[in-house]
């Protein structure tokens, strides 16, 4: 097995949008966030081992995510080849395909990848709109994220993760 351990931080914009993460410790990184005038994430900047990556994000009249595209993040050597293949997916490295599903309100509810990397993610969301839970599911495990938001401004406040075998 396995282990590594990372503390993460979160800066929001007045919109409760999140537009970095610092992630510390066995594992490290930042990824910085742009939104367009919808609160769309259109950019991920990851900033790992002093390069920085690129990802943009597009999306049709609607507010549908339609397509994504930029550089793939590469990896610090000295992580565990496990290390790597679980963080690559995270930050966006490998050769992969994601199919989203949406509910009656336009939110994503499915994320499905194959090809390097077979993973599920499910979304609930809470009576404001805002992601409840995040439930990753790859090989036979299962992360669950609960966020929790600030009840006088909405913003996202941290978040409880869950991780079971299946």
């Amino acid at each position: 097995m396995i282990t590594y351990s990372t503390s993460v931080t979160y800066t929001t914009d007045g919109n409760g949008n999140v537009i970095k993460e610092e992630v510390t410790g066995d594992v490290e990184y930042v990824k910085d966030y742009k939104y367009d005038e919808n609160n769309n994430l259109t950019e991920e900047k990851v900033t790992i081992d002093g390069k920085v990556y690129v990802r943009n994000y597009y999306y049709d009249s609607n507010g549908y995510l339609v397509g994504e595209d930029g550089e793939k993040v590469d990896f610090v050597s000295s992580l565990s080849s496990k290390a790597i293949k679980d963080i690559g997916y995270l930050l966006g490295e490998g050769n992969y395909d994601v199919e989203f599903e949406y509910d009656g309100n336009g939110k994503i509810i499915r994320e499905t990848v194959t090809g390097d990397y077979e993973v599920t993610k499910e979304y609930s969301y809470n009576a404001d709109g805002k992601i409840e839970t995040e439930t990753m599911t790859y090989g036979n495990k299962r992360i669950t994220k609960t966020y929790r938001y600030d009840s006088s401004t909405g913003k996202v406040t941290g978040f409880s993760c869950v991780t079971v075998t299946v």
